[in-house]
């Protein structure tokens, strides 16, 4: 294996055509993350698909036959990248959604048991979830339960789409309609 250090953009052009088995990457989430410029998001939407489209394209063109990428996104942007990424040839097959949130000791489950409160949740517990490929309710066990103990100020996020407590710095993706402040 070999590692290269540099922009991907830059660095892809390095490589021979079909010469990579298989693409795993993070890129860019056109955020300014943490105020950073190499995640801009280069103008606007359409500027940030372009980009991405380009380094896509690279990705392509260095990926063997048959090989897979595997691209990561954030929830707000995502669009985005699946756009350069269809635009750049490739086909989206699958989508993996990592979901997550801060609950209140009152948020419950719904088990085949009825409801119960999330803390009381084990990998052993079958849960009603939404199967968004399928349009219906399916019964699956949770694949990870992750508890981290919070001390601190929350702020209550709740609307008909999602009840979710959230630390001060969690960014949180919103659309905003007639706010009178």
């Amino acid at each position: 294996m070999i590692l290269y250090n540099g922009d991907s953009a830059e660095k892809l052009k390095e490589l021979f055509t079909d010469s990579v088995d298989a693409i795993v990457t993070d890129p860019p989430a056109g955020i300014s993350f943490m105020g950073k410029d190499w995640d801009s998001n280069k103008g606007g939407s359409k500027e940030w698909i372009a980009w991405m489209t380009q380094v896509m394209q690279e990705c392509l063109r260095v990926l063997k036959p048959g090989g897979h990428a595997f691209v990561w996104a954030i929830p707000r942007t995502s669009h985005w990248t699946a756009t350069a990424i269809e635009n750049a040839g490739f086909e989206v097959r699958d989508v993996i959604t990592h979901l997550f949130g801060c609950y209140s000791e009152d948020t419950e489950c719904f088990t085949k048991d009825g409801w119960v409160t999330y803390d009381k949740i084990t990998k052993d517990t079958e849960v009603l979830q939404w199967d968004s490929e399928n349009s219906k309710f399916t019964w699956t066990h949770p694949r990870d339960i992750l508890v981290k103990d919070y001390v601190g100020k929350m702020y209550n996020l709740k609307n008909r789409h999602t009840d979710q407590l959230i630390t001060p710095d969690h960014r949180v993706y919103c659309k905003v309609k007639n706010i009178n402040v």
